[in-house]
């Protein structure tokens, strides 16, 4: 079964961030993200391009913040309004995500002084808000988070079975299968836990430690101690060079309450 179109619908200039987000996001999750940055040279008018991706895509994604846009000449609507209108035409599932009204932004990413432009984003954001239930935003994590959430529930209609365990997704083995992309961390890696990735590094390699008879190994601390970051910085970077041979790695991860 083909993987899943998403097109990544927004204003450029102010959101590239969360563009490099969604289109992560998407390649993370098996899905194909359409994004203008992927463009290649195109005869036809930028706003044929857009309708004819749109066109392509299975899920619309819109990220809307306060810039309306550009617009194609002789068009009285934007480019990021065209691809909405033409998704909606085209019967598309719509996922809309709006920047938090009370969320700073900086001026110059913003409308101010441009009633025309203003008027129409406001317009565009009141039709929005009336067909669907948009998921606002903040920051970059938390949208990346969101993604992670919300997308996978878009994906191509599949049995119960297989849209929960997103079967045709489980690569062969030794190569690693990611259910749940742990997407927690705020840097880029992990400070401290070496003794915590030693025991680990123990239990699989080591066989005179005492750890090494483990079938099962469990990581038991209260909740935000850093039991997710310590066992995703093991998987990722140390069992694919310590487990020999390596049957392969499954990470399956939940959220509790």
């Amino acid at each position: 079964m083909a993987s899943p179109k998403v097109i990544i619908s927004s204003t450029a200039r102010d959101l590239p961030e969360y563009r490099d987000v969604a289109i992560h996001v998407c390649q993370r999750l098996g899905m194909v993200p359409l994004a203008m940055e992927e463009f290649g040279p195109d005869p036809r008018q930028a706003a044929e391009v857009c309708r004819r991706k749109v066109d392509e895509a299975d899920i619309f994604l819109g990220i809307i913040a306060h810039r309306y846009g550009d617009s194609p000449a002789g068009s009285p609507i934007s480019y990021t309004e065209i691809e909405y209108d033409r998704a909606i035409e085209g019967g598309k599932p719509v996922l809309i995500f709006m920047v938090d009204d009370d969320e700073p932004w900086p001026p110059k990413m913003t409308e101010q002084g441009n009633p025309e432009a203003y008027a129409k984003l406001q317009a565009f954001k009141t039709k929005l808000r009336q067909k669907h239930v948009t998921r606002p935003f903040k920051t970059v994590e938390k949208f990346k988070e969101d993604l992670f959430l919300y997308l996978p529930e878009w994906r191509e209609k599949r049995s119960p079975a297989e849209v929960l365990h997103n079967v045709s997704d489980i690569p062969e083995p030794p190569e690693a299968y990611v259910a749940h992309p742990y997407t927690l961390l705020q840097s880029h890696g992990l400070i401290g836990r070496q003794s915590e990735l030693n025991l680990l590094t123990d239990w699989v390699a080591k066989a005179d430690a005492e750890v090494y008879a483990a079938r099962v190994l469990s990581l038991v601390a209260i909740g935000g101690m850093g039991k997710s970051a310590v066992a995703w910085k093991w998987f990722n970077d140390i069992a694919p060079h310590e487990m020999k041979p390596l049957r392969g790695r499954a990470w399956w991860s939940w959220m509790h309450g």
